[in-house]
């Protein structure tokens, strides 16, 4: 009497074989799949301050991805100046960033900015910012100068982003000589501006992109009262 056959490699071999067929399709169709996901990734960048302030990170900024004449929705950067894009936007694709205080700034997207990401430098709107300073004792409320600068005292420090002039319009110095110097930061130290040496009502040519130092004095130091009033470019 013949024996019952057994079906089971049968059925386990026809369910493998139908199995390498599905993977094929999967397989076949998965880079159209991979390319399309890749689309949907989300994509960032930063926005900064411009130079000499390249450091600090602007929050609240609005930016808006603008492809051809239509445009994106909007985003905005978090207190790390960092906004995400909710996809990877096409080279070619214009980002345009707002903020009340800065100057509107627009920038395309390039493979290169797609690849390595993007940090985006704004310019703080032209106007002229106010020092009032004033003090008892000049030597234990003000530093020396830094090195390379003459003087007794720094007065104050501060960054230009724009063209334009300092105006000192008023000024007590406690010192044997009432001598003012105005010094730029550069890469290799701090090198006498245009017009180094400070008159009262004067302008001083400065340019944007650089660190300034006021200083002040020269022989003896009072050690007494002394103020400043002034105006510099953003």
């Amino acid at each position: 009497m013949r024996g019952a056959v057994n079906r089971t490699p049968i059925r386990s071999a026809l369910a493998l074989l139908t199995a390498l067929s599905a993977l094929e399709s999967v397989t076949a169709t998965t880079p159209h799949v991979s390319a399309g996901l890749l689309q949907q990734q989300a994509w960032s960048g930063i926005v900064h301050e411009a130079k000499p302030t390249e450091d600090r990170k602007i929050v609240g900024v609005a930016v808006e991805a603008i492809v051809g004449r239509t445009p994106g929705g909007s985003v905005t950067t978090d207190a790390d100046g960092r906004f995400t894009l909710p996809t990877v936007p096409a080279p070619g694709t214009i980002l345009q960033l707002t903020k009340a205080g800065y100057e509107p700034t627009r920038v395309t997207i390039d493979d290169a900015a797609l690849k390595s990401g993007l940090a985006i430098a704004m310019l703080p709107e032209r106007n002229d910012v106010a020092i009032e300073r004033s003090g008892s004792n000049d030597c234990m409320d003000l530093p020396a100068p830094p090195d390379g600068v003459p003087g007794d005292r720094e007065y104050a420090r501060f960054p230009v982003h724009q063209d334009g002039a300092v105006i000192v319009t008023a000024a007590r110095l406690p010192f044997a000589s009432n001598a003012g110097y105005l010094y730029q930061l550069g890469p290799n130290g701090w090198v006498k501006s245009e017009f180094d040496y400070v008159l009262l009502r004067q302008p001083l040519p400065v340019r944007g992109g650089f660190w300034y130092v006021l200083a002040f004095g020269g022989g003896a130091d009072l050690c007494s009262a002394w103020s400043l009033s002034a105006t510099h470019p953003n």
